[in-house]
């Protein structure tokens, strides 16, 4: 994205409508960057889907390790945006976070859980298991 961002310019950048994610576990600080730089400059932007990617789905095992979909950082960095008329949030993230985003951003968010139209059992068992593991988070 950010290779892509800078092969367009800065001027081109402001012009962006549409923006999709897809945030794999890994390192937070490029993607807060990255975030509050957009927040910021691109002004036109109406719609974002974000796809939250944990590194394994396993719904019978424990969630041990926590990815971005579940990050205060990573949520408050997003709901810098505003103007969007639409947020789509997809994958596995934090559920309770999404009244968050709705009162910061201005916008309300459709949610999904798994990657698909219409989640298949397993993808709802992975996503209360991952959601059972998260336990009270704050921001």
């Amino acid at each position: 994205m950010i290779a892509f961002l800078k092969k367009i310019g800065s001027t081109n950048t402001k012009y962006l409508k549409y923006l999709r994610l897809w945030v794999f576990p890994g390192l937070l600080y490029p993607w807060l960057k990255l975030l509050d730089n957009l927040a910021h400059k691109v002004t036109r932007l109406r719609k974002i889907e974000i796809v939250f990617i944990p590194d394994r789905i396993q719904p019978d095992a424990r969630w041990k390790k926590r990815w971005l979909g579940d990050n205060e950082y990573f949520v408050r960095a997003l709901a810098k945006f505003q103007g969007l008329s639409e947020l789509e949030i997809r994958g596995y993230y934090a559920q309770h976070w999404l009244a968050y985003m709705e009162k910061n951003m201005g916008v309300s968010v459709h949610a999904k859980i798994g990657f698909f139209e219409k989640p298949s059992r397993y993808d709802v068992k992975a996503f209360k298991h991952y959601q059972q593991d998260l336990g009270d988070l704050t921001l």
